[in-house]
């Protein structure tokens, strides 16, 4: 599981992913918070076969398994 945070105070935010700084310092917690979670979000998507066609996609994680065309149909 990725641990997100953001360690900082006043007007110097850094966004942490798993205790380790990543990207620069943010003049925000909320600015540093949004980048963390964007970048931990690219870290866990990686190509999956879909369970309907088998056909290739980028998932987000385990409970994302059907691409998006199956996925509508759903």
């Amino acid at each position: 599981m990725i641990r997100v945070d953001a360690r900082g105070s006043g007007s110097s935010w850094q966004p942490m992913i798993n205790g380790k700084p990543v990207d620069t310092p943010r003049c925000s917690y909320d600015q540093a918070m949004v980048v963390a979670e964007r970048l931990a979000l690219a870290e866990r998507t990686k190509p999956r076969n879909c369970m309907a066609c088998g056909k290739s996609f980028l998932s987000t994680g385990p409970g994302h398994r059907l691409c998006n065309i199956h996925r509508s149909e759903g």
